[in-house]
Parts: structure tokens; sequence; C-alpha cells
């Protein structure tokens, strides 16, 4: 979209914030009933209205995962502030210099700018630079991130999601199945909904587990069917229409 001729800052914000806001205070709505009822752990009326905005904060929001989205918003930022001015390559640059510094210093506080996990978005940024070298490979990246996810969750070391996300991502983009038949177009309906999925799944793996242990009581046996059951609700729950 930021490459595109017609790109304005106004249209791209827009568009952010009606892709990530209306779903995330509905969601808010229900952990504030949760919370009113007391299912949910107390917040204060300051803290709730602040995580309501997924501005950067020190601690952790009323609904953990939103975490990311803080996180997500600052980079929206700063490609709306400079991609006028400087294009994807000076963003590209400016997410490294912030990423090394943050690595370098310990992530010290600063709004999640100067981060270590800013190496995610750089990832990202890079393979669309790179994305005409990058089809000559055609899915050669796919096997490349797959070794890459396997040795970084075996051996730690440094940024090690970045280079393993890019390879899949790349590898992704230059496969060509037929992604209107099944199942491929199952994996689309799943991509496009994947925004639902990851700010859903937190809130309904909750109830659920809350249901099976002060209502069900299940057996043993049963929690893997359950596990996959509330995998199931979430998916369905998550590509709704309107999500």
């Amino acid at each position: 979209m930021c490459s595109r001729p017609s790109f304005t800052v106004r249209d791209f914000a827009m568009k952010r914030v009606f892709r990530i806001y209306p779903l995330y205070w509905i969601l808010m709505t229900v952990v504030a009933i949760m919370i009113a009822i007391g299912q949910w752990r107390h917040e204060s009326l300051w803290h709730f209205v602040y995580s309501m905005s997924l501005l950067p904060q020190q601690g952790a929001p009323v609904y953990d995962f939103s975490w990311t989205l803080e996180r997500e918003m600052v980079f929206y930022a700063l490609a709306a502030l400079i991609v006028p001015v400087g294009g994807i390559p000076m963003l590209a640059i400016t997410l490294f210099a912030l990423t090394f510094v943050g690595w370098l210093y310990g992530n010290p506080w600063t709004w999640h700018l100067t981060a270590a996990s800013q190496a995610e978005f750089l990832a990202g940024v890079i393979v669309f630079l790179l994305r005409k070298p990058l089809a000559l490979l055609g899915p050669i990246p796919l096997v490349n991130g797959t070794i890459l996810l396997w040795i970084g969750s075996t051996h730690e070391y440094p940024f090690w999601t970045a280079p393993a996300v890019a390879a899949l991502l790349a590898g992704f983009i230059n496969i060509r199945p037929p992604w209107h038949r099944a199942p491929f177009r199952w994996l689309v309906r799943a991509g496009d909904a994947s925004y639902s999925i990851f700010l859903l799944h937190y809130l309904v793996f909750f109830l659920a587990a809350n249901v099976s242990v002060r209502l069900l009581s299940l057996p043993e046996w049963a929690c893997e069917p359950w596990r996959f059951a509330t995998i199931l609700t979430t998916c369905i729950i998550s590509t709704s229409p309107g999500l």
C-alpha cells in the first residue's frame, strides 16, 4: 500500500484505524463486562481507557495480547511519517537503526521505538524491497525458513525469528497454488481472518477453560477434543461476516 503512487498519509491512517480499532473495542467491551461481574482481574478506569487507545505503555495492557498491537501501531506511525519523505528504503534504514539501538542498550523504554522487536517489522519490509530477486528462488525460502525456525527453537540466538519469518514470507509469496480451489481457498479465508483469530483466541480460550472447569468437569480424555473444539470455535467466530 505504501508503495502505490496514490499513497496518502490520511488514507493509510484511516484504513489502519478502521481495521484495528472497531473489533478491538468490541472485545474490550466484553472484557469490561467480565470485569464488572468478577470474571476478569480488576483494572482501574484510567488503565482501561488508556489500554483502549493502544498507545504505548510500559506495563501490561488490560487485554494481555494487545501489547503486540501497541507495537504495530508504532510501526504504522513510523511508516506514515517516513515513507512520504524517504520512501520504503528509508523506513528499512530507520527500523534497522531502532532495532540495533534497542538490542545494544537492552530495549530501553522509548515508547516501543528502540526495541529489538522492530526486527520483525524490518524483516517484512526487506522481503518487500527484495521481492523481485527473491521471486527467482521460488519456494526454496520455505525450506530455509522452516530450518531457521527449528534451529531457533532449539538454540537461542538474537533475532532468530526475523530471518525465519522473512524466509517463510518470501516462500509463501512465491508459490502460486490455485487459491480459488479447496483446500487452498480455506487458507485464504483463514488469512483474511488472521487478525480476528489473533485478537479473539485468548478470550475464547479463557472462556472455554472456565466452562470446562466450573461447569463441565471434563475427564482427562476429553481435554484434547475440547482444545481442538475451542480452536475450531475461534476460527468459526473469526470468519463470521463483519469480522
